[in-house]
């Protein structure tokens, strides 16, 4: 949270489609550096997302430079406790996802839910270990090794099954101009 509140619109490149980490908001509210070296990258964002930083710039009376994205209403840096409560824990209920019999969403989830996209879509172990800041790629695959095991486990059965049976699945035509599968005879 306290690198995606340290963002100004000098940060963020719409055009590129990036966000530069460069400095962080601490929890006492100072504009911080980074933890590590690797902490300050680039980040890609998803057409859709730039649209709506796009969108949330013009509507932002703090859209100079050196403005805060995500700015209080006097344009200082947001502060943790209330993007937390005011924003995720709003937002989880207006989504009805806080059911008391399910872990509460924490803001760090949000995290990790990226990870797992870009593991989903096949992204390698640097470009996510380069994606969250980790040191290295190393502490990536510590954290979401089940996630990577999970998907290349997938991918290996679907192949195996498609070799195994696919044929069975192929469509043949019949002499009436039908089609009929392999496998229903």
């Amino acid at each position: 949270m306290g690198e995606l509140l340290g963002l100004t619109w000098a940060d963020v490149d719409l055009d590129e489609g990036v966000v530069r980490v460069r400095r962080q908001i601490d929890r006492e509210g100072n504009r911080v550096e980074p933890k590590t070296p690797q902490a300050k990258r680039a980040i890609v964002l998803m057409p859709a997302l730039s649209r709506l930083l796009r969108e949330h710039r013009i509507a932002s009376p703090y859209s100079a430079p050196g403005d805060f994205v995500f700015a209080s209403q006097i344009g200082e840096a947001m502060e943790h406790r209330n993007v937390a409560q005011r924003g995720l824990d709003r937002a989880v209920r207006l989504a009805e996802l806080d059911d008391p019999g399910k872990p509460k969403l924490r803001f760090h989830d949000l995290r990790d839910g990226f990870a797992s996209a870009l593991i989903a879509q096949g992204a390698d172990v640097v470009f996510l270990s380069r994606q969250l800041g980790h040191a290295s790629p190393q502490i990536t695959l510590g954290t979401y090794a089940h996630l990577y095991a999970e998907a290349a486990h997938a991918t290996r059965q679907q192949r195996l099954l498609n070799v195994a049976f696919g044929e069975a699945l192929e469509a043949r035509p019949t002499e009436n101009g039908g089609v009929r599968h392999r496998a229903l005879g």
